[in-house]
């Protein structure tokens, strides 16, 4: 014997299906991706997020009127901050910083330290580098480490300038102490002697021999040898520092043989030398200094 079959009962109804928009809920409540649906009585002249736009989180207002939103992924400002005007680069909330004089502080502060050597050079580009850091720091203007870092270098630029005149004025004091004379007397030698090594000099050599002998020396034009049977002489002007130089050597081995030389500089006697007896040979040399 077969029973009939009881009817199937309805199922319940599924979700209904999305359409492309978020399904509806009361104001306030967070959607599935935790934005909240835009509120009933929303301020005239504040539209709701525009395509491919987030919606602003929770508690956070919408851009005054006119303002565009935030870019993709850049956070909205916080609460009660004022968005940046229009055109104005900004940070994620804000300007950016304007780091110049930061820059500025910390080129002069190197430079200070390069030109450490030379204080005239070395102390304004420290008071530069020291005054534009400060001003940045005080002012907040940006770029903080690079002010601190200019008005350390300036400080070191501004030291090793002042090492550098303290040095140089002790080894002024020390010459003037061991010379007995004052600076000025100094630079009045200095010339003095600079016009010396550059003026023009007389030089004159002179040979005597009682035979034949040879004649080696040195003038202007270089070195030069003579075959000599008298007593001999040779003149020349040079300029500057002169280094002169004669000699003489009797050309045989008599005992008789006798020969001199000498070397006068604008008209003084320098050197004088002589030599007698077999193969006799005298050597003369003398300077300007």
């Amino acid at each position: 014997m077969t029973h009939p079959q009881s009817p199937e009962q309805p199922s319940a109804p599924g979700p209904h299906p999305q359409t492309g928009s978020a399904p509806f809920g009361k104001p306030g409540q967070a959607t599935a991706e935790g934005q909240p649906y835009p509120q009933p009585n929303a301020q005239q002249g504040q539209p709701y997020g525009q395509q491919g736009q987030p919606y602003p989180q929770q508690g956070q207002p919408y851009p005054p009127q006119g303002q565009p939103y935030p870019p993709q992924g850049q956070p909205y400002p916080p609460q009660g901050q004022p968005y940046p005007p229009q055109g104005q680069p900004t940070g994620p909330f804000g300007p950016q910083p304007n780091k110049t004089l930061a820059i500025i502080s910390i080129v002069a502060g190197g430079l200070a330290v390069l030109f450490g050597l030379l204080p005239v050079i070395a102390w304004p580009l420290a008071a530069g580098a020291i005054v534009c850091g400060i001003i940045a720091l005080v002012k907040k203007l940006g770029g903080k480490g690079l002010s601190i870092a200019g008005i350390i270098l300036g400080a070191v630029g501004a030291i090793i300038a002042l090492i550098t005149f303290i040095v140089a004025m002790a080894f002024v004091s020390s010459v003037e102490k061991t010379s007995g004379k004052s600076l000025g007397e100094l630079q009045s030698s200095l010339a003095s002697a600079s016009a010396a090594a550059n003026a023009e000099h007389t030089v004159q050599y002179k040979v005597t021999t009682n035979g034949k002998a040879k004649v080696s020396y040195s003038d202007a034009a270089g070195n030069s040898d003579e075959d000599i049977t008298a007593p001999w002489t040779k003149d020349f002007k040079d300029s500057g520092f002169v280094l002169a130089n004669v000699s003489v050597m009797a050309d045989g081995n008599a005992d008789t043989a006798q020969v001199t030389c000498e070397i006068l500089i604008d008209g003084k006697t320098v050197s004088k030398k002589s030599d007698t007896g077999a193969y006799a040979s005298a050597y003369c040399s003398g300077s300007t200094r």
